[in-house]
């Protein structure tokens, strides 16, 4: 069983409300997260960061669980890393792991513009 060292995801999230940033349903296999940065790239705003770990198993969505503090407080220009090991499952088609993340700006409703990047490793099986 090989596994490949890789970048597993990487954007900007733009949402008030949870939502998949990474899930091992995409590529069909289990996943290793090595450390997740997220940057606040505005100059003026500030963002509200909430990073959660979601499992679902015959197709029905598990309650989201907090990886980090939450709601974690990014100014402008500063950058915040999850740092510990996570492990997401796959077990075959509706039964997968998936990390959710939502930023909002101050006023805790509209979505913060917030870059990211997930780095990893996939099993190939």
């Amino acid at each position: 069983m090989a596994i490949t060292i890789k970048s597993l995801n990487d954007g900007k999230l733009q949402s008030a409300s949870l939502s998949n940033i990474f899930t091992t349903a995409t590529n069909a296999k289990a996943a290793v997260v090595r450390n997740i940065r997220f940057v606040n790239p505005s100059s003026s705003l500030n963002a509200w960061l909430t990073v959660a770990f979601a499992r679902t198993a015959n197709n029905v969505p598990g309650a989201a669980r907090l990886i980090a503090a939450s709601p974690i407080w990014l100014p402008p220009k500063a950058m915040f890393v999850v740092g510990e090991e996570l492990t997401l499952e796959y077990g075959g088609t509706g039964n997968s792991d998936a990390i959710q993340a939502k930023a909002v700006q101050s006023d805790m409703v509209t979505p913060a513009a917030i870059d990211f990047v997930i780095s990893g490793m996939e099993r190939n099986a």
